[in-house]
């Protein structure tokens, strides 16, 4: 059958929107049809046993086990789950499924784009009777700016859907405080599953992401690092873009995107850089290294992967490099201190030059922290007994023996 199947271009221009432009003539077949068009994808499931449409779904759960349903009969009809060798595995049919889940709720997220484009009335008037009958009505708020550049249907379940994913891939459970608020992740998923690239740092800075008055600068690009690794979880290297191996991951099936444990890596520099230099100086580097990650993506040269490794290998460079592009008033604070001056009420020792540092707070100098109840850690959190829960995993936990420490200011 599938050498008698037309895909008009309307619906390739849809399944390349949501990523899945190889799937065009499996989805024709498991939908009966032999010309696959965006009609037969604003229908889709009507082919299925159930026969239940998938855009006509009221509900989050329903629309989860549509989807689900759909990804499973697609992975069985194509045989994706089957290895280089042939052979199959519970464990690898499971990643396949889940990378297949996360496809259908792009492409759901396209069509009911593409609905509201063409009939923003009527869809409008739609989501307000299925809302009114079924749950309480969600209002977006923020600039018309803002709400163009945010994927309004990314919500908890998404959120659900994706960690599980995360834990699946890289065993790595994402705790709640880790994560940006749904707001933000809403326009990281625009930027991630829309655009296919890095948030811009002009749609999402990093004070976006805040959730405390107390959260460091580290803090904030860990929740940002955090937020799109678990968007992006699930999605494979685009071909023609230079990864060199960085995306590879013993759990997933083909290198990804955006690899948590690269982020993970890079948090562990940047945070051994923290222990040397003051908020004010990490707030300037993870500037730097959100917008670079930005610029790559945006070039489509490399990967965000493979872009977090190479910072990662450079990180005590970022100390010196991000001087270049600080803001007049704090070069002007810094000159005023070099003229004998105080450098007004900007002068503060985040503005100190590397020369002007004491030994002990260049980057690796191995900072020691007092082992006390109380005390600051390392992470700008007060050291605790069992571990301070507000901050992110302690990497000594993991490790032979355990934290060494009494007293710890990292979540154990």
């Amino acid at each position: 059958m599938s050498g008698t199947i037309k895909i008009t271009p309307q619906a390739e221009k849809v399944l390349k929107r949501a990523k899945m432009e190889t799937l065009g003539e499996t989805i024709a077949e498991l939908e009966l049809t032999t010309t696959l068009n965006t009609a037969v994808l604003k229908a889709i499931g009507a082919g299925t046993s159930e026969g239940e449409l998938l855009m006509f779904c009221s509900t989050a759960e329903e629309k989860t086990r549509v989807i689900k349903r759909l990804a499973n009969n697609v992975v069985k009809h194509a045989n994706l789950d089957e290895k280089k060798d042939g052979s199959k595995s519970p464990e690898h049919t499971a990643k396949v499924i889940a990378e297949m889940t996360r496809a259908f709720f792009r492409l759901w997220t396209v069509l009911k784009e593409i609905e509201e484009e063409e009939h923003p009335t009527h869809a409008a008037a739609a989501t307000n009777a299925k809302t009114a009958s079924s749950q309480p009505v969600v209002v977006h708020t923020g600039t018309e700016e803002e709400r163009a550049y945010s994927v309004a249907t990314w919500g908890q379940t998404e959120l659900s859907t994706q960690t599980d994913l995360v834990k699946s891939i890289y065993n790595i459970k994402v705790r709640p405080h880790y994560m940006a608020p749904i707001s933000k992740l809403r326009k990281i998923a625009y930027a991630v599953t829309v655009e296919g690239g890095w948030p811009l740092a002009s749609r999402v800075p990093l004070e976006s992401v805040r959730t405390a008055p107390t959260d460091t600068a580290v803090t904030l690009f860990a929740r940002l690092l955090y937020g799109v690794c678990v968007v992006a979880a699930g999605m494979a290297v685009p071909k023609g873009v230079r990864d060199d191996g960085a995306g590879v991951v013993d759990g997933a099936a083909e290198p990804q995107w955006a690899s948590m444990e690269k982020a993970v890596a890079l948090l562990e520099e940047v945070r051994e850089l923290a222990e040397a230099l003051p908020n004010g100086r990490m707030k300037l580097i993870v500037d730097l290294m959100h917008k670079q990650l930005g610029k790559a993506s945006m070039m489509g040269n490399s990967t965000p992967s493979l872009e977090m490794a190479q910072m990662a290998s450079r990180a005590p460079e970022y100390a010196a490099l991000r001087l270049e592009a600080e803001p007049a008033s704090t070069q002007s604070a810094r000159q005023g201190r070099k003229r004998g001056g105080d450098g007004g009420a900007g002068g503060s020792g985040d503005a100190r030059t590397p020369e002007k540092l004491p030994k002990k707070a260049t980057p690796k100098s191995g900072v020691k922290w007092p082992d006390e109840d109380g005390a600051i850690g390392p992470n700008s959190l007060p050291r605790m007994k069992g571990g301070n829960q507000a901050g992110d995993r302690c990497k000594a936990c993991d490790r032979p023996g355990g934290c060494p420490f009494k007293f710890c200011s990292f979540a154990h």
